[in-house]
């Protein structure tokens, strides 16, 4: 089982799957520093537990065929192994309760070994597994430490035997003469090799989990941060119908000071007047985006009109949705506004027309039609020179045309209006040209 730390680190408990027994005897600082210190730590738990049977099985040996003194080495091997997990569960870093193990087990095999002269079979093999132990619980450079200590003693122990010197103390004749010093200097080159090499990659591999699991990190971070950024309110809802995510804009529209307020809770706390159930079956039968128009409830119980838009998402296998809620106050007043200046130039007792450069008509007010008796399907979409009916209303347009061009205000004090349509009279003409938000150019 994991869990999540304040820091952003991966904390592993001591119900951790299978490694529940072992992480018993781990300490809460090693498990909360991730890999690769638990997986090691771990594998110190597994270690001490294999060499404290062997031991076990050594010592029995020993005593069992009169080598009462190297019973003690077996004594010596398991005391160590077991006093392991007592110094493990207390430790910050399992590297130096390892180096203890390691030294522990070094010596004893060590004492054994120049007490026969070489002669000891068990020390002589069971100590090519000192490299191994090492690399596998204290990583690459102390575990080649270990392997060179080991060879060391190996040729010594071989240079003994060259030179037949006299042991202090002989064990088991027959197991005397199945020994051989050179193939444990083989097998220890081998196992250092091998040991150092694992060591190496499970480095690298553990460098480069961290190394992703902080890319993740940063990639999440950079994410939340794009979300919160945006302009409208973003969250997201579980299949229970429960707000699982929410963005800093939603939690301000709402009138929250933090998105912990609004996380866990329910869908209709926020949206009373909207039908939630329609909302999302409907999203999950057409299978792409809906949006309405309804109301949210602030934190001081006042209601802000919204569009909401939904959209079906799946996380982890499980099926949720995904909201946008965007105010629409701001879209409502411009309308409201658009609406008053729509009937204000409708209303409006002189005639006003809107036309591009070209004099293609985009907009005629009321005053506008009465005045050229034109219907505003005849206007709309033409152009006013192709309604001319007169040589000098033609070129009066012209003119107008090009003055507007050059971005001038013009002015004509008559024109004779009455050829346009079927009204007589004469009307004064004033051009100007308008400038539309964000350009600098002006285009009617």
């Amino acid at each position: 089982m994991e869990r999540q730390t304040q820091a952003g680190a991966t904390e592993l408990t001591e119900e951790t799957g299978p490694y529940g027994f072992t992480d018993r005897f781990v300490s809460p600082e090693i498990l909360a520093r991730g890999e690769p210190h638990v997986t090691r730590a771990r594998m110190l738990v597994f270690q001490s537990a294999t060499i404290a049977l062997i031991s076990a099985f050594s010592m029995f040996y020993q005593v069992r065929f009169g080598a009462s003194v190297l019973g003690l080495v077996g004594a010596w091997m398991m005391g160590a192994s077991l006093l392991t997990p007592v110094l493990l569960v207390r430790a910050r870093s399992h590297v130096w309760v390892s180096g203890v193990l390691t030294g522990n087990l070094f010596l004893a095999l060590s004492a054994a070994n120049f007490v026969t002269a070489g002669h000891a079979v068990a020390s002589t093999i069971f100590i090519t597994a000192i490299p191994l132990v090492a690399t596998l619980t204290q990583g690459v450079r102390l575990g080649a430490f270990w392997g060179v200590l080991t060879l060391a003693e190996l040729f010594v122990l071989a240079l003994f035997r060259e030179f037949d010197v006299a042991p202090l103390m002989m064990p088991n004749p027959r197991a005397a003469e199945i020994g051989n010093i050179r193939t444990s200097i083989l097998v220890t080159m081998l196992v250092t090799t091998t040991g150092v090499l694992h060591a190496y990659f499970n480095d690298l591999a553990s460098r480069r989990a961290i190394e992703s699991e902080s890319t993740l990190a940063r990639n999440r971070a950079s994410y939340r941060e794009m979300l919160d950024s945006s302009p409208d309110g973003l969250f997201s809802v579980s299949e229970r119908g429960v707000i699982d995510f929410a963005n800093h804009t939603l939690v301000r529209l709402l009138g929250f000071s933090s998105r912990q307020d609004v996380q866990g809770r329910s869908l209709s706390d926020f949206l009373p007047g909207a039908d939630i159930d329609a909302l999302r079956n409907e999203a999950a039968e057409l299978g792409e985006s809906i949006s309405i128009e309804c109301d949210v409830v602030h934190a001081d119980g006042t209601r802000i009109p919204v569009e909401v838009a939904t959209s079906r998402i799946y996380v982890y296998g499980d099926r949720g949705q995904v909201f946008r809620v965007r105010d629409i106050r701001p879209f409502r007043r411009a309308n409201r506004e658009a609406q008053i200046l729509r009937t204000i130039f409708d209303q409006a007792p002189i005639g006003v027309a809107v036309l591009r450069l070209d004099s293609e008509i985009l907009y005629a007010n009321d005053a506008y039609l009465e005045m050229t008796a034109f219907s505003r399907e005849d206007l709309i979409g033409k152009r006013l020179l192709d309604l001319t009916r007169s040589h000098e209303s033609h070129e009066i347009l012209l003119s107008v045309q090009s003055a507007l061009a050059r971005g001038e205000t013009v002015s004509f004090p008559k024109m004779d209006w009455h050829r346009f349509g079927t009204k007589p009279g004469y009307v004064d003409i004033r051009s100007f040209t308008i400038h539309p938000p964000g350009e600098d150019a002006p285009d009617g």
